[in-house]
């Protein structure tokens, strides 16, 4: 099940990553990556996503480590605990 969870991961970060640079419907946006309490795994998953850029493009970033912006397009990363730090124009989707 491990696996799948990876797969699907990394699935939904190069979508997150396609979408701004496809055309500009999603410039100005913000999408924000809500994980675990655990920030180590939050700067993972940017890091992980600035390297597809940096490997394959040539792309290097200069931001900050949980934050990863494309064009005019913001990709941040927040620990789920406490989501106080997310923006306020944020919506959390709950079941």
């Amino acid at each position: 099940m491990k696996v799948l969870g990876s797969v699907v991961t990394e699935f939904i970060l190069r979508l997150m990553a396609w979408l701004p640079t496809k055309d500009q419907g999603y410039w100005t946006s913000q999408m924000c990556i809500v994980t675990g309490p655990n920030i180590d795994i939050t700067t993972k998953l940017i890091r992980h996503l600035k390297n597809i850029f940096e490997r394959r493009l040539g792309i290097y970033f200069d931001n900050k480590e949980q934050v990863l912006e494309l064009n005019v397009f913001t990709i941040e990363v927040f620990p789920s605990n406490p989501l106080q730090s997310m923006p306020d124009s944020v919506t959390i989707l709950k079941d």
